[in-house]
């Protein structure tokens, strides 16, 4: 945008601007620019008001108020003429300059914020414009006014100068003159003409000489004023009416172009405009009477998207399709010929339900997760690399070689229990294609393979298992042939339990790590009799952790997350631990692991202070403070404290952290269901009285307050209560250690 200005002097001296004004008629003149164009504000042409504000960086220069009222008046008197079709509205104040006001508004600066106005000029106005994109108006074609400004003198200067009719330009009148001057260099107008051609010049609030006894009174203007308002900024006439055939468009998203009728009469001028940067105007963006409007719009690689061009002052909506999908990566990029493997796609542009072939095969349980991401799950095929297609109603994207069937076995019987006294000859048989080579090996000393460790394609396998020892009520071994495992027991093996499934965890992330997090969380395994059972723990996403990662028999499990680059921002992503058992009758798990990452501001607390009731009476001894509280991410504390008494100051005292038990609210976990730790929801303290003062005897304020990890502090509850430890008849105590929920060995 190039920048245009006028100026205003106190003497009949020659106004000057940064280039010529011209004559647009024989009288008015229009700012110019230096492509030989005026400005103008093209919202007058679709009823838009152009919002001026006051800037606030310096005060106003009026002896008395802020301003605001005289460009209120300035304004009305480019917006009251019913001759002119422009609206000017007052929208407050800004700390927006004239370099930074944003597109489609002026500002009004006080104190000469470019410190250049020298001399006798009291003000600069006038604008940006976009070159030759202001339509054509009463056969002139102008340039698009983008901001307006006016630049006010420093007002030490503006109280210098008065005139005999209005006072200094401190004062309120030719203040008021000055800023509806300047205001019409921001419309677009020049200088009236003093040559002659203008009867009674001065008369014209744009006389570049302020101020006679001639000179209006805002927000009235002079005739040459309103003729050139009138010029730049014409009133449609009352018989002008436009079609648009058709009103909208919906298109395909290859590139293309397409077009609009303006249905009016001969003597209706129009124009086309569009912001919308992949839409591009083929025609001329002006014109008089009916014609056709030829837009282009270019190929769509992404989503669904709509664009705007407007007509004639009318909305035209296009709106294109979404892009044809890509595939960009399959996870995992192998599985069983037999099918059954669950697959992550990545790529582009899938919405609805589209159709995903692996070889050319439909897979089932398509699942769209995103734009970017869906599930499915392989159907069967033939051994070796596969293309695999996701198929919308744009179109369809693929991936050659983006999953391969590799071998795979089936076993029958999956699995077979032996006679405590053992067995021999037991077989199984191995299904697979030739071309599969596979083997048998035993995962536990008390089984043999007797016969068939290795083949190709279809096979059986043999075995033998030792009589089991007396001092075991039973065990589990496995033989791993190909892929699978075969698992054979004896008598009753120890079962394994796992006693939570799922966990729930929060981040704040700024992307390049975790500034804070849920704690890690512990899942315990238990073994229900003796048996020697092994096992490991693994987990598929790189931002989740257990430790340890193996072991025997029982143990207690710690869970937590961790950044890594793969983590989700600002969105949630699944991960699970699998545990993988030697010895044992059953597999539980997964731990199915939730993550959900904020970027920017977190959530406080939530919670309740619940006991005792408020206003409790006749309390000795001890007494329970109970509630709870749960945190988007992880309540680090539960801090219990009370009112200051006569002599202890004006802060609150702090009486102890409440301790938050597992387990001890599960009615939490169905209202806060993806909430973390909603099993630890619940806490208490133990309050003595008889520390409290006067030996726990008077009435007291007892606050609850819950810190998080990120450092909010949510005020729970209070509760007053009052306490007589003096009419005291039974003991009181607490158990010191262990703490609650404490696990302790030895």
């Amino acid at each position: 945008a190039e920048q245009v200005r006028g100026r205003r002097a106190i003497r009949n001296e020659s106004a000057e601007l940064l280039v010529p004004e011209a004559k647009a008629s024989d009288s008015f003149t229009l700012l110019v620019f230096n492509n030989g164009l005026g400005p103008r504000w093209t919202e007058a042409d679709t009823g838009t008001p152009v919002n001026w504000f006051r800037n606030t960086d310096s005060p106003s220069p009026l002896v008395s108020g802020d301003g605001d009222a005289e460009i209120q008046t300035a304004l009305a008197g480019w917006t009251t003429p019913a001759t002119g079709a422009l609206t000017l509205s007052f929208a407050g104040t800004t700390t927006a300059t004239h370099d930074t006001i944003p597109a489609g508004n002026g500002v009004i600066m006080y104190e000469d914020p470019e410190d250049n106005i020298s001399g006798s000029t009291l003000a600069f106005g006038g604008g940006f414009a976009q070159f030759g994109n202001g339509g054509t108006v009463n056969g002139t074609t102008f340039n698009k006014y983008t901001q307006g400004f006016v630049l006010f003198q420093n007002a030490d200067v503006l109280c210098g100068f008065s005139t005999a009719h209005g006072g200094s330009f401190c004062e309120s009148l030719n203040f008021s003159r000055v800023m509806q001057h300047e205001i019409g260099h921001g419309i677009g107008l020049g200088h009236t003409q003093t040559d002659g051609s203008v009867p009674n010049h001065t008369s014209n609030i744009m006389h570049f000489q302020c101020c006679s006894l001639a000179t209006p009174m805002p927000p009235a203007l002079g005739p040459d004023d309103l003729a050139g308002l009138a010029f730049i900024y014409p009133v449609a006439s009352s018989e002008c009416s436009f079609t648009l055939n058709p009103t909208s468009a919906s298109i395909t998203n290859s590139a293309q172009t397409g077009n609009v009728s303006v249905l009016t009469s001969s003597a209706c001028g129009w124009t086309v405009s569009t912001s919308t940067d992949w839409l591009r105007i083929d025609t001329p963006t002006s014109n008089t009477g009916g014609g056709t409007v030829q837009y282009t719009a270019s190929a769509n690689a992404g989503p669904a998207r709509e664009g705007l061009l407007t007509v004639a002052g009318m909305n035209f909506r296009v709106t294109q399709a979404i892009g044809a999908s890509t595939v960009t990566a399959v996870s995992p990029t192998s599985g069983s010929f037999h099918g059954g493997t669950s697959i992550t796609v990545t790529g582009t542009n899938f919405a609805g339900v589209p159709g995903v072939t692996v070889g050319g095969t439909a897979a089932t349980s398509v699942s769209v997760v995103s734009t970017t991401s869906l599930t499915a799950v392989t159907p069967a095929g033939s051994l070796g690399p596969k293309t695999v297609s996701v198929t919308t109603n744009a179109g369809t994207g693929s991936l050659a070689n983006g999953f391969t069937y590799t071998c795979g076995f089936t076993l029958s019987p999956a699995s077979a229990a032996a006679p405590v006294g053992g067995a021999t000859g037991s077989t199984v048989t191995v299904t697979t294609p030739a071309g599969c080579a596979w083997t048998a090996v035993s995962n536990d000393s008390f089984i043999t393979v007797t016969a068939g460790a290795t083949g190709d394609g279809n096979g059986t396998v043999t075995y033998s298992v030792a009589a089991m020892p007396g001092t075991l009520q039973g065990r589990a071994g496995t033989i791993t042939i190909g892929d699978r495992t075969f698992t054979v027991t004896q008598g009753t093996p120890p079962t394994m339990t796992l006693d939570r499934t799922s966990l729930n965890f929060g981040a704040a992330t700024t992307g390049q790590a975790f500034t804070h997090q849920t704690q890690p969380q512990i899942v315990r395994l238990t073994q229900s009799h003796a048996g020697a059972v092994t096992w490991t723990a693994t987990s598929n996403r790189a931002w989740l952790t257990v430790s340890p990662s193996s072991g025997t028999g029982a143990a207690i499990l710690s869970v937590g997350v961790t950044f890594h680059t793969s983590a989700p921002t600002g969105s949630t992503d699944t991960g699970s631990i699998t545990l993988t058992f030697s010895g044992a009758a059953n597999n539980p798990g997964p731990v199915t692991v939730n993550l959900q990452t904020y970027v920017g501001a977190t959530s406080p607390p939530v919670g309740a202070f619940e006991l005792p009731d408020d206003g409790a009476t006749g309390i000795s001894g001890s007494i329970a403070v109970t509630g709870w509280a749960l945190d988007d991410l992880d309540v680090a504390r539960v801090r219990i404290v009370r009112d200051p008494v006569s002599g202890e100051g004006a802060s609150l005292i702090p009486i102890g952290n409440a301790v938050l038990v597992e387990g001890a609210r599960l009615d939490l976990i169905p209202v806060f269901p993806t909430t973390p730790r909603n099993t630890r929801g619940g806490w208490g303290y133990l309050v003595l009285t008889n520390f409290l003062p006067n030996g726990g005897n008077g009435t007291f304020r007892l606050h609850a307050f819950a810190d998080d990890v990120e450092g909010h502090a949510v005020l729970l509850g209070s509760k007053t209560i009052t306490v007589d430890n003096a009419n005291a008849t039974k003991p009181f105590g607490a158990i010191d250690t262990p703490a609650q929920g404490e696990t302790i060995s030895g």
